[in-house]
């Protein structure tokens, strides 16, 4: 079982490296149906209050918009990397039943959300490249795939 829990913080790390907030903000929407996909006893049981997710929602969706504008950071500068590592980190951490430590989908978190961004970054230039489409428009294919690892990771059912 420690493979499920290892993959899920991994694909949750893996869409923190395309954008950092998604998988935050799918864990807390999952979380209002199905308490159990955070761990308990631990400061993560807050993504389960509606509050959470609205605000991690937001943050999300801001994210999004943000990407898109000129004038944003490389993903690939140090403060923006050491950002999503760190969600990595907290999102497979939070994501890690009690049963088992929560360095283990930290770590995964870690190693996912390294993957994602240097991945992602050159998936986007290459599906620019090939496409000819404008940045913005390859972005929105970014988000779709971060939303829809995201949540089916959120959904994922390890114990």
């Amino acid at each position: 079982m420690l493979q499920r829990v290892v993959e899920r913080a991994f694909v949750l790390g893996l869409a923190t490296g395309l954008r950092s907030q998604t998988p935050m903000a799918a864990l807390a929407l999952v979380a209002q149906r199905d308490p159990g996909v955070v761990r308990r006893g631990s400061a993560a049981v807050r993504l389960r209050e509606p509050r959470a997710a609205l605000f991690t929602g937001a943050s999300a969706v801001g994210e999004m918009v943000a990407d898109k504008l000129p004038f944003i950071p490389s993903r690939l500068t140090a403060p923006v990397v050491g950002g999503r590592i760190l969600f990595g980190a907290l999102g497979g951490a939070a994501s890690t039943p009690s049963a088992y430590y929560a360095w283990q989908g930290a770590a995964a978190g870690v190693l996912g959300a390294m993957a994602g961004n240097y991945g992602g970054y050159r998936a986007r230039v290459w599906l620019g490249e090939r496409t000819g489409w404008p940045d913005p428009a390859v972005a929105l294919v970014e988000d779709a795939v971060a939303i829809s690892l995201s949540i089916l990771a959120a959904r994922a059912k390890v114990t």
